[in-house]
């Protein structure tokens, strides 16, 4: 795909995300973002590329970069983080049996997960099996310089106020 059409879907999506009300539903609108980035089966090592049309349009468009740097907040603030912490693959105390029945229970059917958890959320941004192949093609001169862009600060905003994550502001 030309790297000006590539641009042009990059701008509708995160447009459409200002138009939707971008705090609604990030997963949604990260989703098809992220469906605009995912190369092609095919042709896998064009994900650099791909990400390297996206930090373009988030550099020409400041508009866009703040867009989404909201989705990404909102994805955070509104995921429980818990989860990932919990189930990063810390073996548990069950011994190999227990675990075995558990696992093969689990994976003929498959417990109910939380919608409101990051997993989830990460789970259905990611939603396709190849996913974790191309992301590893990405270059890590690539990921630093887009993920510096999330981290920069506004040039005329001031530092947030609200608290990062909505459960802290329930417990204020």
């Amino acid at each position: 795909m030309a790297a000006d059409k590539l641009s042009q879907h990059f701008t509708q999506v995160l447009e459409q995300a200002v138009l939707d009300g971008s705090g609604n539903d990030s997963v949604h609108h990260l989703a098809r973002l992220v469906d605009r980035l995912r190369p092609s089966r095919f042709r896998p090592a064009t994900a650099d590329a791909r990400l390297q049309a996206l930090i373009g349009v988030l550099d020409t468009r400041p508009d866009l970069l703040e867009v989404l740097r909201n989705l990404l907040r909102s994805l955070l603030a509104n995921h429980d983080p818990l989860p990932c912490y919990t189930e990063a693959g810390i073996l548990p105390d069950r011994g190999f049996g227990s675990e075995f029945r558990r696992r093969l229970g689990h994976h003929l059917l498959p417990e109910i997960r939380d919608a409101s958890d990051l997993i989830s959320a990460l789970r259905r941004i990611f939603n396709k099996r190849r996913d974790p192949q191309w992301l590893r093609r990405l270059t890590p001169a690539t990921r630093r310089e887009f993920w510096r862009r999330m981290g920069e600060a506004p040039a005329t905003a001031s530092a947030p106020t609200e608290p990062v994550h909505a459960r802290q502001a329930e417990a204020a």
